[in-house]
Order: structure tokens, then sequence, then C-alpha cells
């Protein structure tokens, strides 16, 4: 499990306590030796579960609800789990674990049946798309084994486009849908946009895409297997290489599992990149060869053919194993959805994946022994993704901060600080990074205007990655560990929210309209009320129960206090003051 350098710094600031018996929940009294635990209170517990639920924190409410009564967390967690910012932080959980909103790479053009869309509108249509399946299982409470077995995907009005799919334009923007193109139904293993991410080169013989299965949905990565490999083969030589993996006792370890599972995703096209859709549209669309592929220029315009049935059994043009899971004979992609539900590993690595994610640590580091009473929690439940959530957020392990199999301190997500900051003050930090001349028709590449993008959430144009989060390509691995970009980038996000909500709260005249200054007005000084509006905020930022005249709102109000005086203007007091608590370690870390 992954410890942060800062949980003993930041213990203290965070006022844990232990259960009144000195031990966790299920652990026998009688120890050789003393072990040291610390534990989140309860309203510290509710702000974590609210925060890997939602990404928000608590409201003052909610906060005196459970330090009034902490068994009235499981029925907020019931709320929480209902709130529609839920299926959120589930897209972003399979964002980054399925690698998929990669904005850094080339995107596809914005030209033919895509002319006058914008590249940003282009890329939310295809990465959303396999996310909001995930999200509409999980909120809706139906069996995870859906995600490889859904005989459905969403479309929005601009994939439908892309794949020439029905879409009713008087309906909701995302809409159920059946692929067009005859191919079997199983859920994201179908799915056009998660092969388009992960490519096979041409002689792959899409073993990536198979690889990429295995590990992400069973945990089961071939590139971690402890083969010996001889050398003096010719890896340029594709004839030799065929024959290796067939015969050479080396190679015939992994490929004999490898190869029958990749054998389900010959009907995908290799490879659907921005340049090849550019030059299939300046040929004409027709039925020529593309270049030098062995595909024609028509299959790749809009709409888009990446399925080709005649294409599902070119593995026996090259000699390679027939469609298999594991020993297990398989036709389609539907007979593979059903042999990987049905794979007690795929219960685990799910259990892992979820675990993972909401405690931030890498799924292979989870405790087996975690990893198995999760799984067992998920089959218990019917695969429902939400009771897993639940069990996990309100299990004592989760509110432990020091001690065996802690989860220590979280650092708050790129996502969640912008859902936060939008949560509090309304705004967004948004930018353009678009060129005066982007809508030129540019060869083979189509206008390249993004248009207003969320530079929290961005990687192409904003700071994502320098927040801790991943691009999804060059960067894959999360940073929860504090770093000077990362803090950087921060603050200056604190001080812009503070710099836009303040102005708009003291202009306000209804103080019930206001969203954080809601007990001063622009010519406030009384230090009681402004002592008072300190310990509101303290309440809402922070998260603490705190009082007018605690010492840590002493120690605001003196940073207020020393702003008006170096300044003058109450206005600019407050945007200082707040930014720093915006960027406080109470918020920065959960």
């Amino acid at each position: 499990m992954r410890s942060s350098p800062p949980v003993c710094l930041l213990l203290l600031a965070l006022g844990c306590d232990a259960p009144d018996d000195g031990t966790p929940s299920g652990r026998s009294t009688e120890q050789t030796s003393p072990v040291e635990m610390a534990f989140l209170t309860p309203t510290e517990h509710a702000l974590r579960a609210s925060m890997a639920i939602r990404g928000v924190r608590p409201t003052p409410e909610e906060l005196l609800q459970v330090d009034a009564d902490p068994a009235a967390l499981e029925a907020l967690v019931d709320t929480w789990l209902a709130d529609p910012r839920f299926g959120e932080t589930v897209r972003d959980l399979h964002a980054e674990q399925l690698l998929l909103r990669t904005d850094v790479l080339d995107q596809l053009p914005a030209i033919g049946a895509l002319s006058g869309t914008s590249v940003a509108r282009i890329h939310r249509a295809t990465t959303e798309s396999p996310l909001t399946l995930v999200e509409r299982i999980v909120v809706e409470d139906r069996p995870y084994t859906e995600v490889v077995t859904a005989e459905w995907m969403y479309t929005d009005p601009v994939l439908a486009l892309i794949y020439g799919l029905p879409h009713d334009p008087t309906g909701p923007t995302w809409q159920q849908a059946r692929w067009s193109d005859g191919r079997p139904m199983a859920g994201l293993l179908s799915d056009s946009e998660l092969f388009r991410r992960v490519e096979s080169a041409g002689s792959n013989f899409h073993r990536l895409r198979a690889n990429y299965i295995a590990d992400t949905f069973l945990c089961s990565d071939f590139a971690g297997r402890d083969i010996p490999i001889d050398g003096g083969i010719d890896l340029t030589d594709e004839e030799l290489v065929a024959e290796a993996v067939s015969t050479n006792p080396s190679c015939v370890g992994c490929h004999q599992a490898l190869d029958p599972l990749a054998a389900f995703f010959w009907g995908f096209k290799v490879q659907v990149k921005q340049f090849g859709v550019a030059k299939a549209h300046l040929a004409g669309c027709r039925d020529v060869p593309l270049d030098t592929s062995p595909y024609l220029a028509s299959q790749f315009c809009y709409p888009l053919e990446h399925w080709t049935a005649a294409d599902e059994s070119g593995w026996a043009e090259v000699g390679l194993w027939p469609p298999g899971f594991y020993g297990s004979p398989g036709t389609d992609l539907a007979d593979l959805g059903q042999l990987v539900a049905e794979d007690p590993r795929f219960a685990e690595c799910t259990a892992r994946r979820f675990q993972a994610y909401l405690a931030q640590t890498d799924k292979n580091d989870v405790d087996y022994v975690v990893a198995e009473e999760l799984q067992a929690v998920l089959r218990e439940a019917s695969f429902s993704a939400r009771e897993l959530v639940r069990h996990i957020v309100l299990s004592d392990r989760f509110r432990r901060v020091e001690g065996p199999d802690s989860v220590g301190l979280l650092t708050v997500r790129p996502e969640q600080y912008a859902r936060m900051l939008e949560d509090w003050t309304g705004w967004a930090w948004r930018g353009i990074g678009d060129p005066e001349d982007c809508a030129t028709m540019r060869p083979l590449v189509g206008p390249i205007c993004w248009g207003e993008v969320d530079l929290l959430r961005s990687d192409r144009f904003g700071f994502r990655t320098l927040a801790g989060g991943v691009d999804g390509f060059y960067n894959t691995t999360p940073k929860h560990d504090p770093t000077p970009m990362r803090e950087l980038t921060l603050s200056r996000a604190a001080f812009e929210a503070a710099g836009y909500v303040v102005p708009r709260d003291l202009s306000e005249p209804d103080p019930g309209a206001r969203r954080l200054l809601t007990q001063v007005e622009a010519d406030t000084t009384d230090p009681d009320t402004i002592r008072a509006q300190l310990a509101d905020l303290h309440v809402r930022v922070l998260g603490t129960l705190a009082e007018p005249t605690d010492p840590e709102v002493e120690a605001s109000y003196l940073l207020w206090s020393d702003t008006l005086a170096r300044h003058g203007e109450p206005a600019t007091a407050w945007m200082l003051t707040l930014g720093a608590l915006l960027q406080d370690p109470r918020v920065m870390f959960y």
C-alpha cells in the first residue's frame, strides 16, 4: 500500500482519534506488542467518504448530522451514491484505469460529416461513450458484469455521425444504441472507441489488445509472466516469428493463451488515425486502396467502418490459434464477454480496481486478503459496484490513517478539485488554446479548433497531469504525493476561484443567493462578524466544525486583518484569505 509522506505531519491537523477500545473492528485485543493506530473522527470519515463518492465535501448540515450521530453516515452514503456526481466519479475512475481521456493524441478530423464540429466536441463524444456505458451500469445498479456483456452502447449526435448510428434529435444527448455493422455485442469488448485507443501494429495481430483485456479485467498481465526468452529469433521476419510462437517452448508459454485471446479481435481495424480518415476523404471515399494499407478509402470515411465481419477469421490466414479463452473455446466477442464475466479473476480484479482508485494505490498492490474480502462482497451483492463502493468507504480500513492496512491520507485529484471549486464558488478554470487561424483547413488534419477547455481536466491545453492526473498515453500513472508543480498549479486555481467569487458575493444584495460570504457586506470590518464568517468558511471549505473563538479561526482572522491593514479593502482581504483556505492542507488531503 502507498504511504504518503505528509501523513505524520497532518495527523494533528486532522484531529485523528481511535476506537474506544483501541483496536479496529474484528481484530483480537490480545497483542504480543502494541500496534500504533490512528483513525479519522466520524466527521472526517464522512468527509473522506463524500470526497471518494462524489468528489465534493459534505454540507455543514451533513457534518453536524454525523457529529451528533456517527451512525447517520450510512444513510448519508446511500444518499451520496444516488447523487449524479457519483456518476462523474465512476467515469473518472474508468477514464483513469482504461486510459481513455487521451486529448494529447490527434483526434478524428472535423471534416466531411463532422465539418463545423469543434475538436473538443469530437474528443468528448469518442472518449465519453464507453465511460457512459460503465456509468449507467453502475449508477443504475446493474450487474457490473454487463461492462463486458451488455448488448448495447451509448451514442451522442457526434458519435452517431462518426459510425452511422441512430440518434433521436428530440431525445437526450446520450442514447442507447447498437453497433450497426453486425458485430457481436459485448459491452466494452465490442466498443470501437476503446479499440481505437488500444491499437494494434500490423504484425502485432491484436496481441496488445488481448493483453489489455487480460490486464484490465483479469489483472493478469502477460508482460508480467516470468518466462525465459530464447535469443536468436529475427523479430523483423514475420514468418519466423509466426513459426516461433507455435513451436518455440519459450514463446509458446505465453502465446498459447495470448494468441487465442487476440483472435477474438480480428474484426477490428488495426488502426484508425486522423491522417487516414483525412486521406480517405481527400481520395473521394472511393473503393480504392488507402496508400499501402490493406483497407479501402471508403472504409475510413464517415461513417467509419471500424469493424469488418469478413476480417474476423484473419487469424487463420497467418496460421495462428483460433479464438479461445485460456483453454476454453469461443467463437466471437459475445462468447468472450461471457467467458470473462464468469472467470473468478474478473470479480477479484474488479474489486482491486475499485479499492485501488478509492484508496489511491495500484491495483496490483492491493493486499490479497483485502481483495478476497471485496471479491466476496461483490459476488454476494450480485456484482453491484455501488454496494462494493459502499462497503469500501464505510469500512474501518478506509478510515484508518495509521497502522496495519491503513489507507493513509488521500490526495485530492485534479478532477475532484475542479468539482469542489465549482461547487463552492461557481468558477471553472477555462481557457482557449486555439491559434487565430484554427478554422483554416489544414492538409490531412482539417480545422483544429478545440474551443473552450477545462484546464484542470485537460492535458493538451491544461494542467491535469501537473496537478497529479494522467493523460492516458504519455503519463498513465497518477501522482498522489505532493510535488512543487502540483502545489503551484492548484495554488493558482485557488486564487483564481477566490478572485472570482469574492466580488460576486459582495455585490449580491441577497445573502441567500451568495455562495460563501453570506454573513458580511463589502464594507464589513467588525471583528466578531468577520470571525463568524470565517468560522462558517472553516466548516464549508475545511470540513472542521469550528467556532468563532477557536484558535484556527483566530489564525485566519489575523491573516484577514493583516491584509486589510496593508491594502485597506475588505474585498482584497477576503480574496487573499479565501485563496489561502482553498489550498489549505485539509483541502488538498482528506
